[in-house]
This record gives structure tokens, C-alpha cells and sequence, in this order.
């Protein structure tokens, strides 16, 4: 498995944020996630925003085969591939100009 980190996407669309919750409630009731976004030129559900999209690649995790997983086998292998996302954050974040 090999983690990839992209800066940048964030700024591609604006996400409509709903303080009364209505967006929530129905969420819940279609069982659904909705999130509105705006794109470039402010269009709902628009193309995206033309920003610079840096994506990082860090060292593959190497999982072995296994028929019948163990949890702590699913959990070591789990804590491996967070903390190579956080290498990979770590590496390259000063170069987007984090």
C-alpha cells in the first residue's frame, strides 16, 4: 500500500457550512451524506477551482497475504500506514509552505 498525501485539493471547492444543523438531520434521515460545494465562479456542485495540486508519494507498506487476519495484525499494519502519511506530510509540508 503506498501513501499519498496531496496538498492542496482543499482549495479547489468551498463546502457549504450549515450552523442550524438541517443539512445534518436530513443526512440522517437519507442515511446519506450531503455536502453541498461550490466551485470556480461560484457554480453548486461546479468544476473545481483552477489551484496548484501538489501530490506526494511516501514508502510502500508492505502487507503480507494472510487468509485469516489477526485484529493486531490489522492494527499494526493500520498504525504502519498512518505514520507513513504522517512521514510523507512531514517531508514535503515546508515545500507547499506549510
Amino acid at each position: 500500500i503506498v501513501p499519498v498525501y496531496g496538498f492542496g485539493h482543499t482549495s479547489m471547492y468551498t463546502v457549504l457550512v450549515d450552523p442550524l444543523g438541517i443539512l445534518k438531520w436530513i443526512s440522517l434521515s437519507l442515511q446519506a451524506s450531503l455536502t453541498p460545494f461550490f466551485g470556480r465562479w461560484g457554480w453548486f456542485l461546479g468544476p473545481p477551482r483552477r489551484v496548484p495540486i501538489t501530490v506526494c508519494l511516501g514508502e510502500p507498506v508492505n502487507c503480507p497475504k494472510t487468509p485469516d487476519p489477526t485484529q493486531e495484525q490489522i492494527n499494526d499494519y493500520h498504525d504502519k500506514l498512518l505514520q507513513s502519511f504522517q512521514e510523507v506530510f512531514d517531508t514535503h509540508k515546508h515545500a507547499y509552505g506549510w
